[in-house]
C-alpha cells in the first residue's frame, strides 16, 4: 500500500492499539469490518443515540444529558474542593457507569413489565407469615394511613421506628396489603415487600437469589419506575444490624441509596428506636419523614 508518511504513522498507532486490546486483528481487517456514515442533522443523531441508550439504561433522558455534560468537560481544567486543578482527558467504562447512576438512571436492559411484576409478587410473598392477632382479633394501627398519605404526597424515604414488640412488622405487612389492594384498582402503583430478616445470614447475591430475592431487584424497580409508581417496603433493618453476616445491613442500605436516586420510587423501611439512635449506619441517615409505632395502649 502506498501510504503517505502521515498515513504510516496513523497505521502504526492503530496497529499498536489493536495489538494491545485485540491481538490477531490487523488494522486492515478492523477497517474492513467498520462502516462509517455521516449525519447531516444533529437532532437525528441525538435521537438515534437516545434510542440506543434506551435499550441499555433506564431514564435515558437523564443518562444522555449527564453523559453529554461530562463529555463537554473533557480536557477542561476543573478546580476541585481542595482547590487543586485537574484535567480529565477520557472517560472509562466505570466512569460512564458512575455518571449514569448519579443521574438517577441505571444500566439495565429493557424488561417485560409483566415479568417484573411477577418477580415482585414472588419476592413479596417471602416472610409474610406473622402472628398479627390477639385472641383472634386484629388491630390496625393508624400509622398505616399516615404512611399511605406520605406516599401519596410524594415522600421518597420513610422510616418507621418503635420499641421492640410495638408492632412494626404488623404495620409493614398491613401497609403492603393496602398497597396491593390499591394496585388492584390502580395498576400504575406497584409495591415490593422485602422481609430482610429472611436474608440476614445470606452473604452473597446468589444466596439471596436462591431464597427468592431477584438478583437485580433494584434494576427491575428502576425499569418499572419509568412508567409507574414503585413503592419498596423493607422490614427489619434492626435485625440486619445484629446479624451474623455483618455486611448485610450495608448491602440493603446501599440498595436504598440507589433506589432513592431513581425518580418515581418511594422506600419505606422500619427499625427499632435503639438502632435508629445508636447503629451508626442508620443514625447518620436522613429521611423525608419518620413515624413512630406506639404500643397499643397508647392508641
Amino acid at each position: 500500500m502506498n501510504f503517505t508518511l502521515e498515513h504510516k504513522r496513523t497505521n502504526s498507532g492503530l496497529s499498536a492499539c489493536l495489538a494491545q486490546h485485540s491481538p490477531g486483528l490487523s488494522a486492515y481487517e478492523f477497517l474492513s469490518r467498520t462502516s462509517f456514515n455521516t449525519t447531516e442533522d444533529y437532532e437525528i443523531l441525538k435521537n438515534f443515540l437516545r434510542e440506543r441508550l434506551r435499550y441499555m439504561a433506564t431514564n435515558e433522558d437523564n443518562a444522555f444529558d449527564a453523559i453529554n455534560s461530562q463529555l463537554s468537560k473533557l480536557s477542561s481544567r476543573v478546580r476541585n474542593e481542595n482547590l487543586a486543578v485537574s484535567t480529565q482527558h477520557r472517560l472509562t467504562k466505570e466512569d460512564l457507569r458512575t455518571i449514569i447512576n448519579k443521574s438517577g438512571a441505571m444500566l439495565v436492559p429493557i424488561m417485560s413489565c409483566g415479568e417484573v411484576r411477577s418477580s415482585f409478587n414472588s419476592a413479596s410473598a417471602i416472610g409474610r407469615t406473622w402472628l398479627r392477632d390477639i385472641a383472634g382479633k386484629q388491630f390496625t394501627s393508624p400509622v398505616v394511613k399516615e404512611i399511605l398519605e406520605a406516599i401519596n404526597v410524594g415522600k421518597r424515604s420513610i422510616l418507621l421506628t418503635g420499641l421492640p414488640g410495638s408492632g412494626k412488622t404488623c404495620v409493614m405487612l398491613n401497609l403492603q396489603e393496602e398497597l396491593e389492594r390499591i394496585n388492584q384498582n390502580c395498576p400504575d402503583l406497584v409495591p415490593l415487600f422485602i422481609q430482610s430478616r429472611e436474608f440476614a445470614d445470606l452473604p452473597t447475591a446468589q444466596d439471596r437469589h436462591l431464597l427468592g430475592l431477584p438478583a437485580n431487584w433494584v434494576g427491575q424497580a428502576a425499569r418499572l419506575a419509568e412508567s409507574m409508581k414503585v413503592v419498596v417496603v423493607i422490614d427489619s433493618l434492626d435485625v440486619l444490624a445484629i446479624a451474623r453476616e455483618h455486611s448485610i445491613l450495608s448491602y440493603f442500605l446501599a440498595q436504598i441509596d440507589q433506589l432513592l436516586l431513581i425518580p418515581n420510587i418511594t422506600v419505606v423501611t422500619a427499625c427499632r428506636d435503639f438502632d435508629r439512635k445508636y447503629e451508626h449506619r442508620i443514625a447518620v441517615r436522613e429521611w423525608d419523614c419518620e413515624f413512630q409505632c406506639l404500643p397499643l395502649r397508647d392508641y
